[in-house]
């Protein structure tokens, strides 16, 4: 450990030896689980898990148990065995985990498709949930019961005696379906062993997208057998060394690896293939449907089947049944300069080459609907008329109309504001990050995030039922390294969950930043390189960026 990352912790320890003790001298303890839980009822007592302790699972509860055991024996060298739900006779000394109602009639709760209830008694653990997912997150809120070093996967980290809960009830749901983390991956690539890293920290935070942004300029980052010029001469090099030599791509293979991975932890992978602009690195390889420079060919039918051939092998290996296909910032293109434009736009009766942009589009968003998916576009697409199974992404806070004229359509849409949510953007004043639009709303700091409030107040009931969620992303122009690019997703991730789960109304940020304290300590466990919040130093030679 370096001199920098001794002083981190050694502060974050500090400031948890003295939150606890407040809660010594009467202070009602805040227990440090992020997201906040929707309901916690407290009791005096404790549960240990110990020798005489086991796992009873119930019907498709098998995966959430052995996530949860799993978790502990990495942890702390103990295997906690797992047994089938034959019958519940009540015996102590059980974590118990099964489908049902979370609670009695007379004790009202819609869990939804993700929430749970959770009960530590004194002589026993109660998981329940409606749906698979909701059994998961009750398990991220056990585990953050327990020391941070739970999430550490050396064993001995934490020792048998240190496996004690606290007796609470809690009942818990998220306010938004959609709570996601975009990668790009196409202007410096990152690895599938990162990519699981990142993956195992968001199902810490309950997230449940994640967001790959495949294919632009720098480099095209997955495998297209058709197609195999796409990754030997698409994929080499990245935004910093455009000439490689390296080439930077998945396989199919590791793909699947990323989605089975993913999917263990209640995430689904949305992929995207950005076009017709952001596409440089296809045109490298295919010129022949492209515009001479970085845009497809819209006036060459021979375009419209290379987009539907990639567009089937990407679905084949993603089957979270969307696709997203960018559709944004179509500029610097030389259509007009394209053979055989003028015959076409004469053909479809276009005068302007925005309805050329419209059409393709719309082409790429009937096929995807075609083929069973659902096709997600930046909000640059609302200025045409698109499929209404589009869903819209909202990215520029300075055009908050694309957003509301994409609902008042009937679109379905993500929010990912820059000015909130682009987590290449700088935390804090003086620090590093993208200098593009958005950052005159300052840094985004957590304390921004987590007391934002995404959906409009001047939005009807039907309305905000439109809004699917949010979504933070991280672009790489200026993201090189494993490390930095963690030190701008953490700890912004946490105030992100804690929005995405919370009602909405006033959020306590006092309160989060206690549980932030706890929750950095968690990130040192799993060895994330996280931004240390308060004051910090202006000197950030130390990264590379």
């Amino acid at each position: 450990m370096n001199d920098r990352s001794l002083r981190i912790t050694c502060a974050v320890g500090a400031l948890i030896f003295s939150s606890v003790c407040l809660c010594a001298t009467g202070e009602e303890p805040e227990w440090p689980i992020i997201p906040k839980p929707l309901s916690v009822t407290r009791s005096a007592g404790s549960f240990l898990i110990g020798d005489n302790t086991d796992i009873i699972a119930g019907p498709n509860a098998g995966k959430a148990s052995s996530y949860l055991a799993q978790r502990l024996r990495k942890a702390s060298g103990y295997a906690i065995p797992i047994r089938e739900w034959e019958s519940d006779d009540g015996l102590s000394t059980r974590i118990a985990l099964r489908l049902g109602s979370p609670l009695t009639p007379d004790r009202p709760f819609d869990p939804g498709r993700e929430g749970y209830r959770l009960t530590v008694s004194r002589t026993r653990i109660d998981i329940t949930a409606a749906y698979p997912a909701g059994l998961f997150y009750g398990v991220q809120t056990l585990l953050q019961l327990l020391p941070p070093q739970v999430y550490s996967n050396n064993a001995g980290a934490l020792r048998m005696d240190e496996l004690l809960l606290p007796l609470v009830e809690v009942t818990d749901r998220p306010r938004f379906g959609w709570r996601g983390l975009m990668i790009d991956v196409s202007r410096h690539f990152f690895s599938k062993e990162q990519l699981k890293k990142t993956i195992d920290a968001m199902a810490v935070h309950k997230l449940n997208v994640l967001h790959l942004h495949l294919t632009d300029d720098p480099g095209w980052r997955i495998e297209i057998e058709k197609y195999p010029r796409l990754t030997t001469v698409g994929a080499i090099g990245d935004r910093t060394n455009p000439e490689g030599p390296e080439r930077w791509y998945f396989s199919k293979e590791d793909i699947r690896e990323i989605v089975e991975h993913a999917a263990r932890h209640h995430i689904m992978v949305v992929p995207e293939i950005d076009m017709p602009g952001h596409s440089m690195a296809a045109a490298r390889a295919y010129p022949q449907f492209f515009d001479g420079h970085r845009t497809f060919n819209p006036a060459n039918a021979e375009t419209y089947e290379f987009v539907k051939d990639v567009l089937v092998e990407v679905m084949e290996l993603f089957p979270s049944g969307y696709l997203h296909f960018g559709g944004d910032e179509v500029r610097d293109h030389r259509w007009a300069d394209i053979p055989g434009i003028r015959t076409f736009m004469e053909e479809n009766g276009y005068t302007d080459l925005k309805e050329v942009e419209g059409h393709f589009d719309r082409f790429v968003a009937d096929f995807i609907v075609e083929k069973g998916y659902t096709p997600i576009g930046w909000d640059d697409i609302v200025e045409f008329e698109i499929n209404p199974n589009t869903i819209v992404q909202w990215w520029l806070h300075l055009r908050p109309e694309a957003r509301d004229h994409a609902v008042r359509k009937g679109h379905r849409v993500i929010i990912s504001p820059t000015n909130y949510l682009y987590f290449d953007y700088p935390n804090g004043p003086g620090e590093p990050g993208a200098p593009w639009e958005g950052n005159d709303n300052g840094p985004n700091s957590f304390e921004l995030i987590h007391q934002w409030e995404p959906v409009p107040d001047t939005y009807s009931q039907e309305e905000e039922s439109r809004i699917m969620g949010l979504q933070a992303n991280l672009w790489t122009e200026f993201v090189k390294t494993n490390e930095y690019y963690e030190y701008m997703i953490f700890p912004r991730l946490s105030a992100l969950a804690e929005i995405a789960w919370s009602p909405k109304g006033a959020k306590d940020l006092d309160n989060f930043k206690k549980r932030l304290h706890v929750q950095c300590q968690r990130y040192e466990a799993m060895g994330l390189n996280y931004r240390v919040f308060g004051d910090w130093p202006s000197d950030f030679s130390y990264l590379t960026h």
